[in-house]
């Protein structure tokens, strides 16, 4: 009985290594890819996370920002009052050091006062 020889030749053995590398190479950036879509997916969420955050702190900065929050919180929570005309006073400044007061108050009479209080209340609805 005679046995088959095997003959292989250089074409045949070129073309199946080809085939065999091809292989390998579609498989490893098959994986890469797989990776880089996994690393996607990841940063994508953690990019979903960061916008809903700063849409979060943008709403926190307007609502902070309220022109009335911030005066409801200066006035009952810092006790503080708005700054009437009758309390500015301006004062010079000497190049030798000393002050002087331009606007003085003086002890008014009643109506003085009376009169003081209606122009505050005027520029309370005013302002």
């Amino acid at each position: 009985m005679k046995l088959p020889s095997l003959k292989f030749n250089f074409l045949t053995i070129f073309l199946v290594l080809g085939i065999v590398v091809l292989l390998l190479l579609t498989v490893d950036c098959s994986i890469t890819q797989n990776e880089k879509n996994a690393e996607l997916r990841t940063l994508n969420g953690q990019l979903d996370t960061e916008i809903s955050e700063g849409t979060r702190l943008q709403l926190e900065i307007n609502r902070r920002s309220d022109y009335f929050a911030v005066e409801e919180y200066a006035t009952e929570i810092l006790g503080m009052r708005k700054l009437e005309n009758y309390q500015i006073q301006y004062i010079r400044y000497d190049v030798s050091g000393t002050l002087e007061v331009l606007n003085v108050e003086e002890e008014e009479d009643f109506f003085g006062r009376v009169s003081k209080a209606f122009s505050a209340i005027g520029d309370f609805f005013r302002g």
